[in-house]
Parts: C-alpha cells; structure tokens; sequence
C-alpha cells in the first residue's frame, strides 16, 4: 500500500515538474477526518458437496425442514471491501473523496494555481 502512495507522490512531482502555460502546480495535504468502508454482499447458492445429506424425495413439511436445518445447504455469503469513502479537510472546508486503498491520516492533493 505505502507503494501505491509514493507512486502517487512521485506521480503528482512530476506533474509539479512540467510546464503549465502560466498554471503553478503544488502538492498539498488534506487531513483525513473520517474513512468508511464500503462492502460488497455476494450470495451464491451451496456447492453439492457443501450439503452433508441427500435432500429427501417424496417427504413433509416438517421432514424438509428438518433436513434443510441439519444438511448445511444454505446460501453462501461472502462480503468484502470495494472501495472507502473518505471524508478529509483542506483549507478550512470538508470534502469528499472515494478512496480504492484505505488512506494514511494525510492524503496529498494536487494544487492548480492561476
């Protein structure tokens, strides 16, 4: 991750580094007030070989449920994390930003100056 961010400074120096037609270009630092990770439900059926007994034919209402209490076939969840929402301050005021890597408590910010 730290790798991610030093590409990211290298990456906003060398665009310090160009000419702008008359436009200065700064990096700056907003401090990071809040980071909320976003998750991501997937539901997949049961594998067959996940369910550890034979789902009954010809059989009642209670034997059925019977079985779908003891046989471990139910859906498959999975959760995981797509992106932060990160909440920071620069300047006096607020701003928002989605984030795919969670951030350090600093975020640099490329500055245009006219």
């Amino acid at each position: 991750m730290k790798s991610a961010y030093t590409l990211l400074f290298g990456a906003c120096l060398a665009l310090c580094a160009l000419p702008a037609a008359g436009k200065e270009k700064r990096v700056v630092y907003g401090t990071v007030l809040a980071v909320e990770p976003v998750t991501e439900v997937r539901t997949q059926p049961p594998r067959a070989a996940a369910c550890s007994r034979a789902k009954p034919v010809a059989a009642s209402l209670t034997e059925l449920l019977a079985w779908d209490l003891e046989a471990d076939c139910r859906l498959q969840q999975s959760e995981r994390t797509t992106h932060y929402r990160v909440e920071y301050a620069w300047d006096g005021r607020e701003h928002t930003h989605i984030m795919y890597e969670r951030p350090p408590r600093r975020i640099p910010l490329l500055l245009t100056i006219d």
